[in-house]
């Protein structure tokens, strides 16, 4: 008789840790997940190592490095997914050979600044540009590392200096340290120090949660949208962290769902927190723009393209009003998810015409939407942005919706922070 085959996948996987702790307190986000099955790391097919050929499709060796590649492109910020699962070794081991090729840095490497150190943990945000790792400062007893604090280490790419983008979110961040004295109300993330080291240039801040497009991934099902309750909330935080914004002196210029992000404990689940400083413009003393850096604008690419307002894609000056058009577009995905028909184009000016229409066209694509963002698009195009009054009709309607279900908690309470 034929020797029995050995069933697949009965061998219990091994957890991974970094140091002591579990891989549920440094969790990798989805730039690493097959996002159809959101947390099921086995459905990736092998990767094939070089001068080798490809492994069985069918056999699990780890993530496929090609799918890493494209999540490359999206955005590099902080984000600490709520997902419970714990990566095995086979897995870290083929993110940290892809990520050591490209950046040279492992988990468990240690990176300095002038007066402390880090550990770097798992990759949490993958960029463009850079490359956001979660880490714990380094003590010199090794127990402290394990009960240490957590920070997001932003890293850039590019070796040896500091490039204009990093320069601008350094000195964003100075102008919000001394403008708000981290007055806990301004919702913005903790700027903690900057640095190069192993000829890396970095930037070292406090860890945020999910941002809300992940969020949305996660506790919202597929097609569906946000409790109204929910919708309401997440429309007058964005809004209000932006009037902020704007009130430092600053144009964000690049408003999406994903530089806003929730907080990331069971104390501040409910605040949100505007990131992602490096394509910002300054405001003088008459509201006018004062770049810093040269170009009018900041390039398009499949991550702002959606959100970004008429100005971006005809490479005029990004204003306070771009900035707010940018915010309503996303408040309307957020409210409903149909409505913003150009998400999955890809010809910029076809995507122009859609959005220049919008506002003209807008009882008709907005009629699905409650009456009081109806209201408010007649308010969107105005020159000076109407933050006081369009804050008022938004707290107004939660205000009802808190009566009628005051017992009512936001969809992702519960996810594991």
């Amino acid at each position: 008789m034929p020797p029995k085959e050995k069933k697949k996948g009965t061998k219990k996987k091994e957890e991974a840790k970094f140091g002591d702790i579990e891989r549920t307190q440094c969790d990798q986000d989805n730039s690493v997940r097959n996002t159809s099955q959101y947390g099921t790391l086995s459905v990736y097919a092998a990767a094939p190592q070089q001068g080798k050929p490809a492994v069985n499709p069918n056999v699990y060796k780890g993530p496929n490095i090609s799918m890493l590649k494209e999540r490359i492109k999206s955005e590099g910020i902080p984000i600490i997914s709520a997902n419970t699962e714990k990566f095995n070794e086979t897995e870290l081991k083929t993110i940290e050979e892809f990520l050591i090729k490209r950046n040279g840095l492992r988990i468990g490497d240690t990176i300095e600044s002038s007066t402390r150190r880090y550990k770097i943990g798992a990759v949490i945000g993958e960029g463009r540009y850079c490359d956001v790792y979660c880490g714990i400062e380094e003590k010199d007893n090794e127990e402290d590392d394990v009960k240490g604090k957590w920070y997001a280490i932003k890293i850039d790419k590019r070796k040896h200096e500091f490039r204009t983008r990093q320069k601008i979110e350094i000195s964003v961040f100075d102008r919000i340290r001394v403008s708000t004295k981290m007055d806990a109300s301004y919702r913005f993330p903790e700027y903690i120090e900057s640095g190069i080291s192993r000829g890396k240039p970095f930037i070292i801040m406090n860890v945020l949660g999910p941002n809300i497009s992940k969020v949305r991934e996660k506790v919202v099902k597929k097609g569906n949208n946000y409790e109204r309750k929910s919708a309401y909330f997440l429309a007058l935080e964005t809004l209000r962290v932006l009037r902020d914004f704007h009130k430092l002196g600053f144009v964000h210029r690049d408003i999406k769902p994903m530089n806003f992000c929730i907080g990331h404990t069971r104390e501040n689940y409910d605040k949100v927190y505007l990131i992602d400083f490096a394509s910002a413009a300054r405001l003088d003393d008459t509201n006018q723009l004062e770049l810093l850096r040269m170009e009018k604008s900041y390039p398009l690419t499949n991550q702002n393209l959606v959100f970004c307002a008429p100005e971006a894609h005809r490479a005029e000056l990004l204003t306070r009003r771009s900035d707010i058009i940018s915010w309503f577009f996303m408040i309307v995905d957020i409210f409903d998810r149909d409505i913003i028909r150009w998400k999955k184009w890809e010809d910029s000016d076809k995507i122009l015409e859609a959005k220049t229409g919008f506002f003209k066209d807008r009882a008709t694509l907005l009629s699905p939407l409650p009456k009081v963002l109806q209201d408010m698009a007649g308010m969107i195009e105005d020159p000076e942005p109407k933050y006081d009054k369009m804050l008022y009709m938004l707290n107004d309607e939660k205000k009802e919706l808190d009566q009628k279900f005051p017992m009512k908690k936001f969809e992702w309470m519960h996810l594991n922070f």
